[in-house]
């Protein structure tokens, strides 16, 4: 499969408005679109698109002070969205799509969400090609690519997701097998 299938795409491209008509979502959905569609062979899948490609055509290059981002993402959990499927991956790449949208409003509410549901920062590429293999997640380090490019705005809130992703982390790392 080289693209998405026409149903996935029209899920993605409703989702991946400002205000989406989750009534259309849900109509989708029930006629087959899948929450778990991939790209082929890329990491890229359904969520991860809609989380990178969220925009408001409606007002051009002007950022809205609220989106749907995180109302999107529990729709994809609530219909089955698995960020365990690929290994790991299509959570990982969901994280690291984050880093990079345009949705500032919501980027933090995003991650939490994300976190909560079990989305992990695991290597997006196969472990046999380990000169290739990286965190999926670029959240990967309090020095921000953004600070250099001078979008101060942009490098508090990356900085703020990675604190959330290391807590997560040390949280998962620190948490005992079982009680006894």
């Amino acid at each position: 499969m080289l693209g998405w299938r026409e149903i996935d795409f029209a899920l993605i491209c409703e989702a991946s408005k400002i205000h989406p008509d989750f009534s259309k979502m849900e109509q989708l959905v029930k006629d087959g679109a899948d929450v778990n569609a991939k790209l082929g062979d890329d990491d890229e899948n359904a969520l991860s698109a809609v989380i990178l490609d969220m925009e408001n055509d409606d007002v051009g290059e002007d950022l809205p002070d609220e989106d749907s981002l995180p109302k999107v993402i529990e729709f994809f959990i609530n219909h089955g969205f698995d960020p365990d499927c690929d290994e790991g991956r299509a959570g990982a790449k969901c994280l690291a799509n984050l880093a990079f949208s345009r949705c500032l409003a919501s980027k933090i509410p995003a991650m939490k969400l994300l976190l909560d549901a079990g989305f992990r920062n695991v290597p997006t590429r196969d472990a046999h090609d380990l000169e290739d293999a990286m965190p999926s997640s670029v959240i990967s380090t309090e020095e921000s690519y953004l600070r250099h490019q001078g979008d101060f705005e942009s490098a508090k809130i990356y900085d703020t997701l990675n604190e959330m992703l290391m807590a997560k982390e040390k949280e998962l790392r620190d948490k005992p097998l079982c009680n006894k």
